[in-house]
């Protein structure tokens, strides 16, 4: 009987987790960021480590807060900061390591190898019964390396993406960045969109901030941080609006404490 399909990775997760002290007291902003590391390491197969930069913009991504979360796990012990990377605690007591895994991977090729070696007998027309088409090793870890490759130039591009103050043609935007990272390194593109989009928030308005296709077609992150003008500068139509609100309610405070008076 043939076995059934495999789901792909996943990570062991004990049904009583959720009344372990630490997960208690870490709050459920930190509880989850723990158990996205746990599917994040499920993928990795790093033996429970975890980059810092992997930690920003993989594992919390789409989250708040992510440094103070990891803090909070780390003085509860559910993390060990070693050097810029983070160990899950335990992760070895439930998944087996690297290297128990390569060792299982080899042992489970050469079953199949002599499985194979017994099966090649020909049936009656002289045929070999293992003739039919199949797709090659090869072929098949070619096909899960450019899918994955894929998912993880989206879900880096998905971090970036939201720290551009201006959020317009997130398409185009996208395939730009898949065609940018074909000469330069894919996480250090995507910290750079990061990096820009915070300068631009602070430095000007959305009117005047570049759609990303645009910048990231004109490789502008070879070009300086953008920074606020001088202070004497004209404000910006936001700011002016900002501080006519600001000024209502100035007013308004005034009014009530003299009807008060």
């Amino acid at each position: 009987m043939a076995r059934p399909k495999s789901n792909g990775p996943y990570a062991p997760l004990s049904a009583t987790y959720y009344r372990d002290d630490a997960i208690l007291a870490a709050g459920e902003q930190a509880e989850l960021l723990f158990v996205r590391c746990l599917a994040f390491l499920a993928d990795a197969a790093s033996d429970g480590y975890i980059t810092d930069r992997q930690m920003r913009l993989v594992v919390g991504m789409g989250m708040r807060n992510v440094s103070a979360r990891c803090t909070r796990l780390v003085e509860l012990g559910l993390l060990t900061c070693v050097d810029d990377a983070y160990l899950v605690r335990g992760w070895l007591k439930w998944n087996k390591s690297t290297d128990e895994i390569g060792k299982h991977l080899k042992r489970d090729r050469e079953r199949k190898h002599a499985e194979k070696e017994t099966n090649s007998a020909r049936n009656d027309d002289g045929i070999p019964t293992d003739s039919s088409p199949q797709y090659t090793s090869i072929q098949i870890n070619t096909d899960q390396v450019n899918t994955h490759k894929g998912a993880a130039l989206d879900v880096l591009f998905a971090e970036a993406w939201t720290h551009w103050p201006k959020r317009t043609k997130q398409a185009p935007a996208l395939a730009k960045f898949k065609t940018a990272v074909k000469s330069t390194d894919a996480t250090q593109l995507a910290t750079d969109i990061a990096a820009f989009g915070d300068a631009y928030a602070a430095a000007t308005t959305v009117q005047y901030t570049p759609s990303l296709d645009v910048w990231l077609n004109q490789k502008r992150w070879t070009e300086p941080l953008p920074v606020p003008e001088a202070a004497d500068r004209k404000p910006t139509r936001t700011e002016q609006n900002l501080d006519f609100v600001a000024q209502l309610a100035r007013e308004e405070e005034m009014m009530q404490k003299g009807i008060t008076a």
